[in-house]
């Protein structure tokens, strides 16, 4: 035993060298590998380095080359033998990513899968939410319950180049080869991008791109994942529906904007702009001198909206004189879900991409290529907009009634009971009197404040869902505000389509901020695989998280033309408090109070009566600071604000002036509850919510 003990800690003391020497040769590395991009992350680590366990007779290849600084990142697992497995053989990873070599791990993930019979491999890419930037990670591997420890690994660095990229970049082979190498070394270099290139595959989920900023392909490759990867295009189109950015280019010619939304599966819409095709806009070249509402109306609307008159003023209030007004010379754009598909008009080395940059910089596009500005949260700092969306009279001090108590409790404690104790010549029994009382008026305050509070998990969550009826498919947005007056025993659960991210209040230190945080997913076929089991959700501490969620739905309104005018029923799942409706015609209409299941007709309506109605509902809600709460930031926390993100920039645009409707064939629903919005906990209790649905059919 002590001879296998001693070869074992050589073999790990060989690997620890071979992964520092990988390390090194990593940061001269700037050639991207595979669709996993650089290897600049983590080493990829060869099996023939490890070389095999004596104790399981299994060897390992850890990969977890991708790019990006929030969101979900990939590490890919891959076990082997030297021969088919004789048994199914159960396979634990448990990865962990910290700041530091000693200092506690900020996220722990674990997954099972298995090496079945007769299979001589088995690999599984564990999703690793990037809660703060990692400097060190280790890993363990557990083969049928026992801990393996020439498998496993502790404190190995995790070092990355091109840290504080602006951009996350993916691209597949045929753009790839074209651009990496040339177009874009320079901003690789200045650290302007991050990029992985390399085959054509996508990733399974659309959770492995929440990392990342941007796609880039040509037509060619959309229409070849259509039809040879359906499924994985599918999980593709969710990303863009909740907030990605496609870009799309030629090769050797221009773009096709109707075969590009055709490969999208996109409408023809019928608005358009001059000679493009219906849906695509040029975009004003000052987009970042507006504010984003009016970015977002231009991107959806273009001209259509003239009263606004955005290219007048644009045009008058130009930063940088050397470029165009506007993108045409470059690029045309349209919405698609929350994100945004733009069409290149030549490739990008005969544009020269120190233009393209500009142009994009210039552009509503530059502020959405930022991770932290589309989120308009950074998961590892604290967010001054933390306690504008506390539940109402929750997890808050009751002072007047501890005044209150404490008063009477000095006023019986002191005067009388010394009164009544001299009066029957009792006053030794002060002794005793005194700390009862104490006891009991402590008893009496905690008990007030435990049954004030309840025992149950509250929760107050405002959301946004792009709903999109004819493709079958829903994007969510949503802020959770908690306050649990007992931990769950069981944490969160959360479907495998949901990334969730905290919102950390501010604080003296961010490191303080953060905490350690356990992760377990759970098989496939399960229903809520995404099992957040420890640090997610402490006792009588307010507690905020923003989910996004894309899946498909079969969830909608009915909408039919009769005698009478427009009816519609409601299959949404929820009770509609709201309902407003621009028909086939352009044509306005207004409902209230619509139950899950029900029909009714709906009452023609003008602009003005539809815009007060949703405009006083969503203010009502609107997220508000305490009265006499000190609003204030420090240096080093997230300038981005919740109050400018995607979700509440959709929010905004909906009753903005300039607005004239938000399409033919669309409508806005106010609800009781999310349709597509998890709440992560079973028993708990909804409160002061806004739920809306921006619909289309």
């Amino acid at each position: 035993m002590k001879h296998c003990r001693e070869s074992s800690q050589w073999s790990r003391r060989c690997l620890e060298l071979v992964l520092i020497l990988s390390l090194v040769g990593s940061f001269s590395s700037t050639r991207a590998l595979a669709w996993g991009g650089f290897s600049h992350s983590l080493p990829q680590l060869p099996s023939r380095m490890l070389g095999y366990s004596t104790q399981s007779g299994l060897q390992i290849k850890v990969d977890s080359s991708w790019v990006g600084n929030r969101g979900y990142w990939p590490v890919s697992f891959q076990v082997s033998s030297a021969a088919p497995s004789n048994a199914d053989r159960q396979i634990t990873v448990r990865f962990s990513a910290g700041r530091r070599r000693n200092s506690p791990h900020l996220i722990t993930v674990e997954q099972d899968f298995e090496l079945v019979q007769g299979d001589s491999s088995a690999s599984i890419t564990l999703l690793v939410p990037q809660l703060a930037e990692w400097n060190s990670c280790s890993w363990e591997v557990w083969i049928d319950g026992v801990l393996d420890e020439a498998l496993s690994q502790q404190y190995v660095s995790f070092n990355r180049t091109n840290n504080n990229a602006s951009i996350a970049l993916v691209m597949p082979q045929r753009l790839g080869q074209i651009v990496v190498g040339s177009v874009f070394e320079s901003h690789v270099a200045a650290g302007r991008l991050d990029i992985a290139a390399g085959n054509s595959e996508l990733p399974e989920k659309w959770l492995d791109l929440s990392s990342v900023d941007v796609v880039s392909a040509t037509v060619e490759e959309l229409e070849e994942w259509k039809l040879d990867s359906p499924a994985r295009f599918k999980e593709l189109l969710r990303w863009i529906r909740a907030g990605g950015n496609l870009w799309t280019v030629a090769v050797g010619g221009p773009v096709d904007l109707s075969a590009v939304a055709a490969a999208l599966g996109i409408p023809n819409s019928q608005q358009s702009e001059g000679d493009l095709a219906p849906g695509w806009h040029y975009l004003p070249l000052d987009g970042r001198t507006t504010s984003g509402v009016d970015s977002l109306l231009e991107l959806k609307f273009g001209d259509s909206n003239e009263e606004s008159g955005w290219r007048q003023q644009w045009s008058g209030n130009r930063n940088n004189p050397r470029l165009e007004s506007d993108s045409r010379n470059y690029f045309a754009a349209r919405a698609f879900g929350m994100g945004t598909v733009t069409a290149f008009l030549d490739t990008y080395s005969s544009m020269g991409s120190n233009k393209v940059f500009e142009a994009i910089d210039n552009s509503m596009l530059g502020q959405r290529t930022s991770w932290v500005n589309r989120h308009g949260n950074n998961p590892g700092r604290g967010n001054y907009e933390f306690n504008n969306f506390l539940i109402p009279d929750v997890g808050m001090a009751p002072v007047f009634e501890f005044q209150l108590l404490m008063s009477l409790f000095v006023i019986a404690i002191g005067p009388v009971n010394y009164w009544m104790l001299r009066r029957r010549e009792q006053l030794p029994l002060l002794l005793i009197t005194v700390p009862a009382a104490a006891l009991a008026t402590t008893l009496v305050l905690f008990a007030y404040g435990l049954l004030s509070e309840g025992i149950n998990t509250r929760v107050r969550a405002r959301s946004f869902t792009m709903l999109d009826q004819a493709a079958g498919e829903a994007a969510s947005w949503a802020r959770l505000s908690y306050y649990s007056s007992f931990a769950p025993a069981d944490g969160f659960q959360m479907p495998s389509d949901t990334a969730i991210y905290p919102i950390l209040p501010l604080s003296r230190s961010n490191h303080r901020a953060l905490q350690s945080r356990e992760l377990r997913w759970g098989d496939a076929s399960v229903k809520l695989p995404q099992w957040l089991s420890q640090g997610w959700l402490a006792a009588r501490t307010p507690t905020q998280y923003q989910t996004i969620t894309s899946r498909p739905t079969s969830k909608h309104i009915d909408f039919r033309k009769t005698d009478e005018g427009l009816q519609a029923t409601n299959n949404l799942g929820v009770d509609v408090l709201a309902l407003a409706v621009q028909d086939t015609s352009g044509e306005l209409y207004l409902a209230e109070n619509l139950a899950a299941e029900s029909s009714i007709s709906l009452a023609a309506s003008t602009k003005a009566e539809v815009m007060l109605m949703i405009r006083t509902l969503l203010s009502s809600q609107e997220p508000q600071f305490p009265a006499g709460a000190e609003v204030r930031t420090r240096r080093g926390y997230s300038r981005k604000t919740l109050s400018q993100n995607l979700m509440e920039t959709e929010l905004a645009a909906l009753t903005s002036p300039a607005i004239k409707g938000w399409g033919n064939r669309s409508y806005v629903a106010i609800t009781s509850a999310g349709i597509e919005v998890d709440l992560g906990i079973e028993r708990v209790i909804e409160q002061d919510s806004c739920h809306v649905i921006r619909g289309s059919w």
